[in-house]
């Protein structure tokens, strides 16, 4: 069992569900509940390629080589960087021109709406500007020293 936690920088109540979290070489995933957390069940043990964590609008995190141990390993916790609208793998002049064509846009599922508040507002402008220039994926140091 591989378990753990992915905060989504920046959402509105600290709901942090819709995160995907994978073991590439398996192909074995979970997604994060509203708390952040994730477990993969009847993971073999031993080297893995990596683990990645993504999320629509947020840079990826990605952990390279991880040693899973049995019976259960805990990762460290990822926080994902905010303002990765497109997809990209960048935060960048495009993420925020998507942001500022659609703002003042209101309802559920709208993709320039990174904080999840049904409004894309100046929040999401800011969170696109905080990480600004970030590019994925983020390097994730899953397991602890």
């Amino acid at each position: 069992v591989v378990s753990g936690q992915a905060v989504l920088m920046g959402q509105s109540g600290d709901d942090w569900s819709g995160a995907t979290v994978t073991i590439s070489d398996t192909a074995q995933s979970d997604v994060t509940d509203a708390s952040g957390n994730f477990t993969i069940a009847d993971v073999t043990a031993g080297i893995h390629s990596s683990i990645n964590a993504e999320a629509p609008g947020y840079l990826s995190a990605a952990c390279i080589s991880p040693t899973l141990t049995a019976p259960e390993t805990t990762l460290e916790t990822v926080t994902l960087l905010s303002g990765d609208i497109n997809g990209d793998e960048l935060v960048d002049v495009a993420d925020a021109t998507v942001v500022g064509a659609s703002f003042g846009a209101t309802g559920p599922g709208l993709p320039a709406d990174i904080n999840r508040d049904d409004i894309v507002d100046i929040l999401d402008i800011i969170l696109v500007s905080i990480n600004y220039g970030e590019v994925g994926p983020q390097e994730w140091n899953c397991l602890a020293e």
